[in-house]
């Protein structure tokens, strides 16, 4: 198991969002963040690598995730990624569905897939 902490405290408040993006596509796949992030954006990421499964319980304010068909084809490691929420909701279609996640809820996703993940309501925390 290899284990990976970020925290956007660690980063200008100007370059979180963009620190997070790099951080996420670096280590799980490209990403896209998108929205109105809060002017002091917060986000602290853990991330458990177990093989070719992510175990990803981490806290972030509300921002848009998404994986599109271009990120995928630009490169798709092939994971199976599990997010624990841990506090608000997470919005995320799914199977042509639009489902909501909450608190000890499990998300899971894989990276080959479409994603469009939607922290809510706005001023909360939530795991992505």
């Amino acid at each position: 198991m290899i284990e990976t902490l970020f925290r956007t405290d660690d980063v200008p408040t100007a370059d979180r969002v963009d620190a997070l993006r790099d951080q996420i596509s670096r280590l799980h796949a490209p990403l896209d963040l998108t929205g109105r992030p809060v002017a002091d954006y917060h986000a602290e990421m853990r991330l458990l690598t177990l093989g070719s499964v992510l175990v990803w319980p981490s806290v972030v304010d509300p921002v848009v995730i998404r994986r599109t068909p271009r990120l995928i084809r630009q490169c798709d490691p092939e994971l199976f990624h599990l997010s624990p929420i841990v506090d608000g909701t997470v919005g995320s279609p799914m199977n042509g569905k639009d489902s909501v996640f909450g608190p000890y809820e499990l998300r899971t996703n894989h990276s080959s897939h479409l994603l469009r993940s939607v922290p809510e309501p706005v001023g909360s925390r939530c795991g992505p």
